[in-house]
């Protein structure tokens, strides 16, 4: 940088860089909250088998337990298929098998609230953070996701039809996060 031997000319270039300097601090700590955030407590391995054990649970009650799923079926067919009314079902087992599976989905985001911070990490390495930044990531999507299953719940819970296309949608859309952040959980270490 040139030195100036104005005086004024010098106090307005460094009241100038002060500016474009403040702006640009105040611009990267908006756009990058995470940057800036804190480290979340320290993690155990048995907090990261809690995680996974509640995620597989869901997993299990949703695609295994039902015995429900066609050899070859996608994701988003079977939920879209399981969350409808099944031949030969009543109302009222329809009811009583889809809020299970609402239930299900419930308590593996709640079990697995504590992973939405990326953890104090003992094993820094950076493919142990790659983990827990895509764990965190798609834990911290989960609850949005419950409250655009329960919405879609509702509405299919008063459908007279049954038509539960939407919440077979918002289900795998929400299974599928839970089933990416399981995945990294099996890889990951405190």
């Amino acid at each position: 940088m040139p030195v100036w031997y104005n005086r004024r000319v010098n106090h307005s270039i460094t009241h100038k860089i002060a500016a474009v300097s403040a702006l640009t601090l105040l611009i990267i700590s908006n756009a990058a909250p995470h940057v800036a955030a804190q480290p979340g407590k320290p993690v155990t391995q048995a907090k990261i088998n809690d995680y996974a054990a509640a995620i597989e649970r869901c997993k299990r009650e949703l695609l295994e337990s039902p015995h429900l799923r066609i050899r070859g079926e996608t994701l988003p067919v079977y939920m879209n298929r399981i969350c409808g009314v099944l031949p030969a079902e009543s109302r009222t087992q329809y009811l009583h098998r889809v809020a299970g599976y609402v239930r299900s989905m419930e308590h593996a985001v709640e079990a697995t609230d504590g992973g939405r911070i990326v953890p104090t990490l003992v094993h820094a390495d950076a493919a142990n953070t790659a983990h827990w930044a895509r764990i965190s990531k798609d834990l911290g999507y989960l609850p949005k996701r419950m409250d655009h299953v329960r919405d879609a719940w509702r509405i299919a819970e008063h459908a007279p039809d049954g038509n539960g296309a939407q919440l077979g949608s918002e289900m795998a859309e929400t299974l599928q996060l839970m089933l990416d952040a399981f995945g990294h959980l099996r890889d990951a270490a405190p």
